[in-house]
Order: C-alpha cells, then sequence, then structure tokens
C-alpha cells in the first residue's frame, strides 16, 4: 500500500507540474516555445526592413538626399515640381520634418525605382512623413504598384485635406471668377493600340461662365510628376468647351494637343488617375478623378 500511496502522489505531483507549464503557455497571444518581442513602434507599423541615415538636402516636397549621396522618393504621394503650384509649400513643409535630421527608413516591395532613387516610407521621430505631407495638403496620393502598402491611409488622408481645404485645396473652397473654367469629362482608354489612338484620349473643360473668359496661363497636370500641360492663347465663350488631345496635332479653339512631339506613352492611366486643373495664378480650380 505505501508502495501504491507514494506512486500515486507522484503521478499527482507530474500531472499538476504539468498542467501548471499548459496553462502558462496558453494565455492568449502566447505560443509554446515562443519568445515574446516587443516590436519598436516604427516596425509595429512599417514591416521589417528598416535603415536609418541623415537628410542632407531636400529636393522637392516628395524627395530628398541622404548625407550617403542618395537620393529617396517618398512612396504613394507626389508633391508639385518646380515651377508648378505650391512647389514651395510642400518642399518648406518637407525640409521642416527631415532636413539635418536622422530618419527611418521602411521598405516596401519595390525598394528602387527606374531613376536608381530609394522608394521609402519615411519617419522622423514619431511623425508618419509620407502621411503628413498628404494630411497638410502639400501633396497628392500617387499609388504605384506594387508599394501599396499604405494606400488606404493615405486616400482617408486626402479625402480629410480636400474636405477642410488644406493646402493645394484650399482653390477649391475659395470660388473666385476664375473658378468658373472646371473639368467636365475624361476620356481615358479610347479602343485600339495607344500608338494609334492619342488624339482619341483627352481631357475637356468648359467655361461655366455667363462671360468670356481667358485660359491662358492655366495648367492641367494628372497625378503624376511627369505630366502637365499649360493652356496658351486659348479664349472660352460662355458655355464652351475645349478638349485636350493627348497626342499631336495643330490647335484650334475646340481641340488642343498636349504632346508635340509626341512621347511613347499616353496621358492618362487606363486603371484610374485624377485630372487637376490649376488658374493662372497657381490656384486650383477643379479636379477629376476616375
Amino acid at each position: 500500500m505505501r508502495v501504491r500511496s507514494s506512486l500515486f502522489i507522484v503521478t499527482l505531483l507530474v500531472f499538476g507540474f504539468l498542467a501548471v507549464l499548459s496553462a502558462r503557455f496558453n494565455k492568449p497571444g502566447n505560443t509554446p516555445g515562443a519568445v515574446s518581442v516587443q516590436k519598436t513602434k516604427t516596425e509595429a507599423v512599417a514591416g521589417t526592413q528598416t535603415s536609418s541615415a541623415e537628410v542632407k538636402k531636400v529636393i522637392d516636397g516628395d524627395t530628398f538626399q541622404l548625407n550617403t549621396g542618395e537620393k529617396v522618393r517618398l512612396i504613394g504621394i507626389n508633391a508639385p515640381e518646380q515651377n508648378q503650384p505650391n512647389y514651395s509649400d510642400a518642399k518648406k513643409s518637407l525640409q521642416n520634418m527631415v532636413l539635418g535630421k536622422s530618419i527611418d527608413l521602411q521598405f516596401d516591395v519595390a525598394k528602387k525605382d527606374r531613376y536608381g532613387r530609394l522608394l521609402a516610407y519615411v519617419y522622423a521621430g514619431n511623425v508618419f512623413v509620407n502621411l503628413k505631407q498628404v494630411e497638410t495638403g502639400e501633396a497628392v496620393i500617387e499609388t504605384i504598384p506594387p508599394n501599396v502598402k499604405y494606400a488606404g491611409e493615405f486616400a482617408s488622408a486626402q479625402k480629410s485635406a480636400r474636405d477642410n481645404c488644406k493646402g493645394i485645396w484650399q482653390g477649391l473652397c475659395n470660388q473666385t471668377a476664375t473658378s468658373c473654367v472646371q473639368i467636365a469629362s475624361i476620356n481615358p482608354d479610347p479602343k485600339g493600340p495607344d500608338a494609334a489612338v492619342k488624339n482619341s484620349e483627352w481631357v475637356e473643360i468648359v467655361n461655366t461662365c455667363s462671360e468670356i473668359r481667358s485660359v491662358s496661363g492655366y495648367l492641367i497636370k494628372d497625378s503624376s510628376a511627369g505630366n502637365s500641360y499649360i493652356f496658351k492663347n486659348l479664349t472660352l465663350f460662355p458655355k464652351q468647351k475645349v478638349k485636350l488631345h493627348s497626342g499631336c496635332g495643330t490647335d484650334t479653339a475646340i481641340d488642343v494637343y498636349w504632346q508635340c512631339p509626341e512621347k511613347k506613352s499616353m496621358v492618362w492611366n487606363n486603371s484610374g488617375d485624377t485630372a487637376y486643373l490649376y488658374d493662372n495664378t497657381g490656384k486650383m480650380v477643379s479636379e477629376m478623378s476616375y
């Protein structure tokens, strides 16, 4: 009986020990054999491919140079280029956040663009720089797969900036005489090979005023950095429309042409894009997405 009692007691102790271990390792969030690791804020938000560097020079509102000489392009956004409306404001905003500071770079699927620039989500301290530029209206969204990790967040930030008339969006909230000129429609994907139907792709603007309006000096652009057009010597009568074709041709009162000589590619993306129209003072007066 003593032997059996001893064995019984030992058995109870063993099962009790195993029960304690099971309770410890099977708490919510624990995995047997795993070690709990507390991620830093930037790792939790932006993934594990990271590096740090110091910013030597800011080029514009979405691009800067590191002290290593490498250039960095902010993923998911596009700020105005030099000689475009709001260029100085966007550049100054980025300078205030990163110039001369140590920043963290987080990468997505594609790490470099065709120009050899690093493509990154950038943190300056706790500030998510890409997002901040959109939130304050200093940049617009530009989603280029496969780097789409924060496309949803950027889109929400842009909607908020637009609704609250921040940065480049101020002009849409402050209607003046020049606001009569509006984007009427876009035909971004005509049937046929692109090279053969460039002039079948167009964006149309209209004078909604009851008076004649000159649109000389107005600028229209898409969401990229490379496509923009400035209207020259063009006057629209009340309710008159003019089509801006993506190819080359001879300008008339109702048809003008974007690219002479023509480029290999079209202007408007088949998968979706946004047209932005600025008056001759640099104020945005109209925008249209599809």
